[in-house]
Order: structure tokens, then sequence, then C-alpha cells
């Protein structure tokens, strides 16, 4: 016995001996609002009868086996298969096997007709000599045919309450014969719930048996839809898809430029196209004449029985053809068409058959121009047209970690036009997720984010190059993360991982489909169709208003009012009815330097080169080629006084204030020379704690350097006013960059020592390192006569590595084994190798 059901196919199952009685069963879903018929298959009994017992109810019925038929030739008539048991009227599985004797091959036919209605459903069509399922034209209609000739073209037809053959093409010649050559019918079990169904089958032989089939509803389908405001002409909007790993986006009554249409081409599908036949009808796209469509096309041509593909998008509202592939026949790669972009377009060989597809009023034709073979035809043999969307679900990706190369995303389905992406990714950085939304442009090459949730967070939070081809997240907090478009393919690539170079991230699941466009105000209905067909509705108001600039400085959260004026609110971050514009900005820092620390004995630094009258009053960094002032900063000098004995406020050193733009942190803005107290306190050269710059008050990074440590920055950009302390000797101080600062522990950090060079990096053995700054240092002192190595340059110099005013290259405290030390320990030297580099972490 086997179990039939619509669009499912026919499987089978044993069971036992003697009644030699074949079922089949499957779970299939049901929508809550559609309906579908169970049909039983019967093997291997010449008699039987069939009982729904489920729910109290029984339904009997005509059980009809089906002998083996008359023979029909060519024009023989319709042969009359079954009167299903002189029923009037009712709804029932066929199932027939069919032979021909053009090389005595035969085809199977399984279906659900309803003489109600005068239908045919088919469940499944194997041709003759095929083993794979193949279409029929004409199916929900009373008559359907098969779409290939090949042995014997047959039309199936049911009139009144019965069921009738017919031989519509005999390829083997006139007195061929085709007739049915086994079959059987029953009455099928109509389904509108979910549920268990049971039935039972009696056989002549008095063998019972009972099988039941479940009946589930439909996966879970969520759709997530946002009401927008903005004043883009057009707006571009999206929906969300989740629980379904296929679907189907409709948008219905919003808008005339887009008309939903579905449609399997079966009306010219199989007819012979000679050479210079004219123009056979491929597609009326539903009957619409405004839209984008989607269209798959398989031909055939009698030349040898090649075919060739054909997938592209119908644009009614240009009247043009843009090829997304096209494989021509007996090719396995995919070539060009000349003429894509306009309203004709011609198979690039002529091998087999050259063939137009002409997109003519609102219809799309195919006409066959060359046929190599001679008297040849061509032949549309499959197709279909649907509204164009893309649904693709974009699986896991592959682990990238940082410089780990770019690691390819998806490729819109490679259609150019405009997409809705909605993205997850996750970092084994505390195993955090992050989620993207944008609106991706292929034919402009940018990405507009709608949302984006960083790692951890719960708020959505700004992408840099937003509305270009490139965005990268501004927080780096777990990992730092760039989307970016190239050839119309979307790939991901890590900038920044602080969790160390061996973190990870990845795309943990994904979809994206065309977005659809807005041009007016209003609510756009949208149905989602799910794989299992089963749809759901669901609608967004969208009102175009949007974000905007009104070139004010002075004004944040610009928006356009009602009637599509600009407007914003005054950028007045600390509430003194001020624009922050005006403002200068302050802050406060605190700092300690490694070398400094070295030796102190105390939780302080020392104040060594202040003790012995080595700091200079005027700033230092002014006169080094490796340094450059911005803005105002530059030539600072202190009076003399600032200098003497104050305790834990004495002077430790100069140190280096960068202010730095938010959005790109290689921009330098402002600059100013500071002293640094051995607290770790900063002061300006007026001995105020609050610094403050000639830049206007708005958010920067701010980074600290030293002439012979390696520089810090904060991670993040700041909002900054006199009461703020930005705080690097607190080890949770969020820095840019990985290791920026070396752990002294108690929860304290300092500056990397160690640059006896003065560049961007510490180096204990290999080119250019810093132990050959505090070598040459001690080799070239002027006092130094005799060369000798274990000398002892006194005063302010680069080469002090511990800031003692002592530069020793050889001899007890001596600078190369703190360099040493550093490298040796440095947090990712793990294979602690003398040659390891420390780098700055500045960008």
């Amino acid at each position: 016995m086997r179990i039939a059901t619509r669009g499912h196919g026919i499987w089978e199952l044993d069971v036992s001996q003697p009644c030699n009685i074949v079922t089949s069963l499957e779970e299939f879903t049901v929508c809550s609002s559609d309906k579908k018929y169970i049909g039983v298959e019967v093997d291997g009994t010449d008699d039987y009868n069939l009982s729904w017992t489920d729910n109290g109810a029984v339904v009997l019925g005509c059980s009809e086996i089906i002998g083996e038929g008359n023979n029909l030739t060519l024009d023989g008539g319709d042969q009359l298969i079954s009167n299903f048991c002189n029923g009037t009227g009712g709804i029932y599985y066929v199932d027939l096997e069919l032979i021909t004797s053009c090389y005595n091959t035969e085809a199977s036919f399984k279906a659900i007709v309803n003489t109600n209605t005068n239908t045919i459903n088919v469940l499944e069509y194997i041709h003759f000599a095929e083993d794979y399922s193949s279409d029929m034209i004409g199916e929900g209609t009373n008559s359907v045919t098969s779409s290939s000739s090949a042995y014997a073209q047959i039309e199936i037809g049911v009139s009144g309450t019965s069921l009738y053959l017919d031989a519509e093409n005999m390829p083997c010649g006139p007195t061929a014969i085709v007739r049915v050559q086994n079959g059987n019918i029953h009455p099928v079990r109509e389904v509108t719930t979910a549920g268990t169904y049971t039935f039972n089958i009696s056989s002549g032989a008095n063998c019972n048996g009972t099988e039941s089939i479940d009946i589930t509803n439909p996966n879970a389908l969520t759709i997530s839809t946002t009401d927008m405001t903005t004043c883009a002409n057009p707006a571009y909007t999206g929906v969300e898809v989740d629980g379904t790993a296929f679907y189907e986006i409709d948008w219905t009554g919003g808008n005339d430029n887009i008309n939903p249409c579905s449609e399997m081409l079966t009306e010219n599908i199989g007819n012979n196209l000679e050479v210079s036949g004219g123009n056979l009808l491929v597609s009326d796209f539903c009957g619409n004449t405004q839209g984008e469509y989607y269209v798959e096309l398989i031909l055939f041509s009698s030349c040898y029985s090649v075919e060739a593909s054909f997938k592209g998008k119908i644009d009614l509202n240009n009247d043009i053809i843009e090829v997304i592939e096209y494989i021509h026949f007996n090719e396995p790669t995919p070539s060009n068409m000349p003429g894509d972009g306009t309203a004709t377009v011609t198979s690039s060989s002529a091998a087999f058959a050259e063939f137009e597809l002409i997109l003519s009023n609102k219809q799309l034709y195919l006409n066959h121009t060359i046929q190599p073979c001679g008297t040849g035809y061509i032949q549309l043999i499959d197709g279909f047209t649907r509204s164009y969307t893309c649904p693709l679900i974009i699986p896991e990706g592959e682990n990238l970690t940082l410089d780990g190369g770019d690691l390819f995303i998806t490729e819109l389905c490679n259609l150019t036009d405009v997409h809705y992406v909605d993205l997850e990714f996750i970092t084994n950085c505390y195993n955090a997720e992050a989620s993207f939304k944008a609106i991706v442009n292929t034919n402009t090459g940018t990405i507009d984010v709608l949302e984006y949730m960083h790692f951890a967070e719960s708020t959505s939070s700004d992408m840099t190059g937003d509305g270009t081809a490139s965005v990268i997240s501004v927080n780096n907090a777990f990992a730092q993360i760039e989307v970016f478009l190239s050839d119309n393919s979307l790939y991901l690539d890590a900038e920044n991982m602080p969790c160390g170079p061996n973190s990870v991230v990845r795309v943990l699941n994904g979809n994206t489909h065309a977005a659809y466009p807005v041009n007016t105000t209003g609510t756009y209905p949208v149905t989602v169709i799910s794989d299992d067909r089963c749809s759901k509705e669901e609608e967004v108001n969208i009102n175009i208003l949007s974000a905007c600039d009104d070139n004010d400085a002075c004004t944040i959260g610009d928006v356009y009012d009602a009637d599509c004026n600009c407007m914003g609110t005054l950028l007045d971050t600390n509430n003194n009815d001020t624009c922050d514009v005006n403002e200068n900005t302050s802050f406060q820092l605190k700092v300690f330097l490694q070398g400094a620390l070295l030796n102190s004995g105390g939780d302080w630094m020392r104040d060594d080169l202040r003790a012995n009258n080595y700091i200079p009053t005027t700033e230092p960094y002014s006169t080094s080629t490796y340094f450059t002032h911005y803005g105002t900063g530059g030539g600072e000098t202190i009076n003399a006084n600032m200098l003497t004995d104050k305790g834990d406020s004495s002077i430790v050193d100069w140190i280096l204030v960068e202010l730095r733009d938010a959005n790109d942190p290689t921009i330098i803005i402002e600059t100013q020379s500071v002293l640094l107290q051995k607290d770790g306190a900063v002061i300006d050269i007026n001995e105020s704690k609050v610094l403050t710059f000639e830049s206007s008050y708005q958010d920067y990074h701010v980074a600290i350097r030293h002439r012979n440590h390696l520089g810090v920055m904060t991670a993040n950009p700041l909002t900054l006013d006199a009461n703020t302390l930005i705080d690097f000797t607190d080890i949770n101080t969020p820095t840019w960059g990985i290791n920026a600062c070396v752990n002294m522990g108690n929860n304290t950090q300092a500056l990397w020592a160690g640059n006896g060079v003065v560049d961007d990096r510490i180096i204990f053995q290999g080119g250019s390192n810093d132990v050959n700054m505090s070598f040459f240092t001690v080799l070239q002192a002027s006092t130094n006569t005799n060369l000798i190595p274990n000398f002892i340059e006194m005063g302010y110099q680069a080469g002090d590595i511990d800031m003692n005013g002592q530069c020793i290259f050889q001899g007890a405290n001596n600078e190369s084994n703190f360099i040493f030390f550093n490298v040796l320990s440095f947090p990712d030297n793990i294979n602690g190798v003398t040659n390891y580099i420390i780098q700055e972490q500045l960008p």
C-alpha cells in the first residue's frame, strides 16, 4: 500500500505477509486556511476496501482496480479509463501505469481528480523510459498533457464523472499504440486541520491493517517589520523572517510598481519552434504591465537533444531584460548574452541553436534565429516567473581571526538591486553576539545601516562609513568588525580583536531579500510564504520623513518636520545653554611611567630627573623629529620654581597629550605639552589639573605619549568636561589596542618603558633595537674619552630607560636589562623570544 499527498510524492512501507499489501505514510504540514488530500495507493491485491476511522468518523468509498486497457493509436479517440465506480461526483486519488509499443516503454501518473470541479491536480508524472518526475501541461484544469513527446505524448482528461486517455503524438509512427497497463482509484480524505488521521484496509484475502498519518501545523514563522519615517524618496524597507529555511515575500496593495506574480509557464511549453517560425509567448507576467520579475527557463534543441538554461530579471517599468545567468546548449559553464540590459537578448553561441528572448508589449517571447542542424527545432520545456525577490538564508560562516583575510558572506543571490540584509555575528571573546541590519544597494555600491547592535550590547550603536561601500563598528569591545561590498558580494573583516590575536568572529546566521521601494506615506502589506507553502501577513507603516543635516554645527538630531523642513536641537551636552562648539574642551588625566616606577620603593614614581636639575623648562617634543604638535600646541615653557621639591606633587617629566578625532583616531586635532607629577596627576604649565584645549567641546579620543615610553589612547571617544578624569593608571580603564600598558600589580598599569630609539616600538634584539641607543649614548659621551662601555652618562637622555638621570649600558641597573625583561615578559610573547617586538598601540 502507498500514501500520496498533494505535492509530496509517493512513499512505500512493507506490511506483513501473506496479505502482500504495500502502504506508506508521510507526516506533512497543513496551513490553517489550506486544504490537502490524503490518498492511499494499494499494491498487491485485486480487491480491497478502505475506511477512515479517526475521530469516530467512518468514510467508505469506491475502491476500483483498473485492468489493462485497450490499445490506443494516434487519433484513435478518447479511451475510457474509469467512471469512478459510477460515482456521481467526488474527489479521487488516481494511480496509473501506462505503456507504449514504442520500444515497449512505460510511464506512471498519479493525481487528485475532482469530478465535482472537473479538475486534475498532478502529484507525480514520470514520462516513458524516464526515471524522474517531469511536468504536465494544464495542471489544475480538466485536461493535462505530457510536456515531453518522446515515445508518446499523452493527454488525460476528466469529463463529467469519467476519466479518459488520448494519444496526442506518436513519434514511432501512426501505428504505434499506448494503453493503461494497470492502476487503482479510490476516494481521498480531505484534511483542513492538524491531527492524526487513521484508516483501515481490508483485502479480498481477509487481511486487515490499520495505519495513521500525522498532519502537523506549519513551521513557526516570525515576521518582524519596523514602521519607518523618512524624507528620502524612494525609501527602502525590508522584512525580517525567522523560523523557516526558505520563503517568498509578496508586497501587495502599497505600490503599483510591484505586482505579485508567481506563474509556472505552461501554455507554450513543449511546442516546436522552427527557424523564423515567429515569436513564441513565454510569459505575460500574470497580466501585469509594471513591476520587476525573476524568470527561469530551460530550453531544448533537437540538434543532438541538448538543453540550455536562462535566469534573468525582467523590468517591465523600463522594458529591459537583465541576464543573471545563461548556460548555452550542451555547455557546463555560464556565458554572456549580447543585448544584456536591453529589450532583446541573444544567445552568444549558435552551436546547436541560436535564439532570442524579446520583451515586447509587456510580454516575453522566444524567437528561433539559427539552427545548424538544418530542419531542427527548439522548445521551451520548463520554466517559471515570480515577483522579483531573492530570499537567501545565510548559513553559519567560518571563523575569522584578526588579519585573517576577508570572509565571504553572500553574493546577494547574484542579483544587482537593493537588498535588505539581516545578520548575526558571534565572537569567542566571552561568546558575545552582535546583530546587523542594513539596506545594501548593489546598484550604487553602498551600505545604509538600519540598526547595529554591538557584541554584548542591548542598544544600537554607530558604524563608521554608513552610506559607503564599507561600514565599521565604532565600538571595538570583544571585536571590531567591518562589513563591506566588493563585486556585488558582501564580506566580513575583523579589524580589532581585544581578546587577543587568537580570538575569532564569524557570521552566526542571517537572511537577505530584495528591499521594497517606498515613494509615498502609507501602509504597506507584506505576505511571507514559507517553504511549506503556508503564509503569514504583516504590514509596515511608512511616513516619508527622515534625518537630515541643517548645516548648523550647533544642532544635533536634525530631522525633517511635517513639511520636510530640517530642524535640530542645541548641542549642549553640559546643559549650560551654550553651544558646545563655542566651548573649549577640558578634562583631567592620571598616568604612570614604568621607567620612573622602577625601584621606586613605594606607590609613586621617582623624580630623579627633577632632583638632579635635568628637566628642561621648555617642553622637549617640538625639537624631536618623531613628535609633531597640532593646533596651538608646542613651545610650552615653565618657571623654574615649578621644579622645586613638592613632595608627592613633584614633577617627574614632560609628557605630550593629544586630542584625536572621534570617528577617525588617526587624525590628531590638537596637542599640548604638560607635566607629570609623582602621584600620576597631570598638570598644565599653569599648575592646573584641569587641562583646557582650544578645540570645541565634543567627543574625542585622548592619547598620552612620552619621549622614551610607548604611548596609550582611550579605547573609545569620550565626552569631556572639567570634571572628567581619564585615569590611565587604573588597569580597568579601556585602552585602544591590545596590552597597550604594562600591568604593575595592585590594579595599576603604566606606559611601557624602553623606547630609547624614540619610535613606535620596543626592540631588544634586531635592527633599530633600543639597546643600541643606550650603548651609543654612553660610548659617544663627550667625557667618555676612553670609550669605556661601562661608563655612566649623566643627564636628560632618551637612553635613560629607568629615568634616574644615569644612562648605563653595562653594569648594575643597566638599561639593557630593563628592555630585555620587558620584551621577555610581554604577554603576547608566549614563546619568550628575545627578538620579539612590542608595538605601540596607537592608530
